[in-house]
């Protein structure tokens, strides 16, 4: 397993990145998450797997510098540093940046192979109670509210799951899928409606 002797050093790169930040929606243990998946789907597909695991444990860094949906492409200038630093092999630094680059792009049609797994993987740890909290927890530092979340999540994790590549992905994390998607449509009708909201306004104007 040629690519296993750089976890040690990839896992250093991106707890360094996290170290003093409270972001453990997207820090160290979701990556090692992420990467428990990414590896079975990797093996089976017969993947890059250096490139994999590169692309996995630093596809985040850049949430330590920023709250945007879109940090790819931070994270893909912090990583191309981080990987240059541990003499990762060069001939295959672009295919992990790019991996990288279009993690959190839904819209963007991925080509390569460890690009499709790093997106679903990252997507299935949406999913679960772990992913439950990830989705109060970035939501929450971004400032939104409770009822903000609870709207946007009820659409977003469908999407989620809609859009992963892989029959095998879809298969690992449907019952996660299906506990975060009941557990935001139960928080969604026990926040109530908008009427007193509404109300409020109303007078105001």
């Amino acid at each position: 397993m040629e690519y296993s002797k750089w976890l040690y050093a990839l896992s250093e790169e991106c707890r360094r990145e996290f170290k003093g930040r409270r972001m453990e929606s997207h820090d160290l243990n979701h990556s090692m998450r992420v990467w428990k998946n990414a590896e079975k789907l990797g093996k089976e597909f017969n993947a890059d797997m250096e490139v994999l695991v590169a692309a996995v444990f630093l596809h985040d860094v850049g949430v330590a510098h920023t709250n945007d949906l879109k940090h790819g492409k931070e994270s893909a200038r912090i990583a191309r540093k981080a990987l240059e630093r541990i003499g990762f092999p060069e001939g295959k630094i672009s295919s992990a940046l790019e991996a990288i680059e279009q993690h959190d792009d839904v819209k963007k049609q991925r080509k390569s192979l460890e690009s499709k797994i790093l997106f679903d993987c990252d997507n299935m740890d949406a999913f679960g109670a772990v992913g439950v909290f990830r989705y109060l927890d970035i939501y929450a530092k971004r400032g939104w509210g409770i009822r903000e979340i609870a709207e946007h999540v009820c659409e977003n994790v469908k999407e989620r799951f809609r859009n992963l590549h892989f029959r095998q992905s879809r298969k690992i994390c449907r019952e996660n899928y299906e506990f975060t998607r009941k557990y935001f449509l139960k928080l969604k009708k026990e926040l109530g409606s908008n009427y007193f909201r509404k109300k409020e306004e109303k007078r105001e104007n």
